[in-house]
Order: C-alpha cells, then sequence, then structure tokens
C-alpha cells in the first residue's frame, strides 16, 4: 500500500507544479492531495514538500487555515479570470456555466474565510453561549 501512495503522492505533486503555469488546473486541492499521500508513505517525501522554498509555507499556512492578504487576491483573481474564460466558451451551455459559477462563488467563500498568518482562526463554541430572549423567556415559565 505504501508504493500506491508513493505513486498517488508524485502524480498530485505533478499534477499541482503543472497547476502553477495553467490557470484552469487547481493547485492547492493537488498539494493537499500529495502531502497526504506521502504522509501515508514517505516521511522523506512528506518533510521534503513541507519544507520546499514554493509549497512549504503555503501547505502549512494552509494547514492552520490561513492564507496571507496577497495569495488570497491572487488566487482568486487567477480563478475567476478563468471560470470567466471557460463560462465564455460554454456560454451556449447554461448548466456547465451555472456549475462554474457555483463552484466560483463556494471556492471564494471558502478562501475569504481562512484567516491572516499569525493572527489564528476564532473558534467556534469559545466564549459563554446565550440563549435567544424566545426561548430564555419559554423556559422561565416552566
Amino acid at each position: 500500500m505504501k508504493y500506491v501512495y508513493l505513486t498517488f503522492g508524485f502524480a498530485a505533486l505533478g499534477l499541482a507544479a503543472l497547476g502553477v503555469f495553467l490557470p484552469l488546473l487547481p493547485t492547492t486541492p493537488f498539494l493537499l492531495l500529495a502531502a497526504f499521500c506521502f504522509a501515508r508513505s514517505s516521511q522523506r517525501w512528506y518533510d521534503y514538500l513541507m519544507n520546499h522554498r514554493i509549497f512549504g509555507r503555503y501547505l502549512r499556512n494552509y494547514q492552520a487555515g490561513e492564507m496571507t492578504s496577497g495569495n488570497k487576491a491572487f488566487t482568486l483573481t487567477v480563478m475567476w479570470a478563468g471560470m470567466s474564460v471557460c463560462a465564455w466558451f460554454m456560454r451556449k451551455r447554461l448548466h456547465v456555466v451555472i456549475i462554474l459559477a457555483v463552484i466560483a462563488v463556494c471556492v471564494t467563500a471558502h478562501l475569504l474565510m481562512l484567516s491572516r498568518p499569525g493572527r489564528g482562526r476564532k473558534r467556534a463554541g469559545k466564549g459563554r453561549r446565550r440563549t435567544p430572549p424566545s426561548l430564555r423567556e419559554e423556559s422561565e415559565f416552566r
């Protein structure tokens, strides 16, 4: 099984590298897949990927739920440009254009929810929970 993960890791890394130059090929999912596969097959390659001069900081920030404002802006600009070009070519197939738009909106929302490095993520459930007034009033009568 180790060699299967290693093979998929190298394939994903190759696709991620291509994604840097081809705007319609996503880089991040392939990098995450490569890291996942290398973590299960080769500590050496996992460490190499996590400490890579280009991909390493990006992967570590993404795993921490962080992304710099510059990376967000660049990623969103390239993604929307690529999606717009695809939508223009597929303009006669409305369902494809709608699917592309939904994907672009979802990816945009996901990226905008990532915090900047060093700021940390806001954790859900932190602090005291408040009962909505409508429920509070109802429970006072019981």
